[in-house]
């Protein structure tokens, strides 16, 4: 009984695995899908490398997060549109990839 158990315990553990990577792709697929749309858009509606010249240095974060406050709140409003699509698309793949590999790590413990 012992032994069915454990290969039971197994065998639905692998289902449950595979039925969590099936619903969350879709879902981290459309987030990354999302993510590069807006990154295109916004490439193409910033000079990028202007900003990276215009940049503090990446150690001085007060200087850095002052400069993109207020690089944020001085663009136009489809810019910020833009980097706020990029904020929500980041987390909601952060969210798809975490769920994914929390199922696959628990599943096989």
């Amino acid at each position: 009984m012992n032994a069915n158990s454990s290969l039971s315990d197994t065998i639905l553990s692998r289902v449950r695995t595979v039925h969590t990577v099936r619903r969350a792709t879709p879902v981290v697929l459309a987030s990354f899908v999302f993510l590069v749309a807006s990154l295109w858009a916004l490439g193409r509606e910033v000079w990028v490398s202007q900003v990276f010249a215009n940049m503090p240095p990446l150690f001085d974060i007060p200087a850095l997060a002052s400069f993109m406050t207020y690089a944020f709140l001085h663009t136009d409003i489809a810019v910020q549109i833009l980097c706020l699509a990029l904020v929500v698309a980041t987390i909601g793949l952060a969210r798809g990839c975490a769920r994914i590999l929390a199922t696959l790590t628990n599943s096989y413990v």
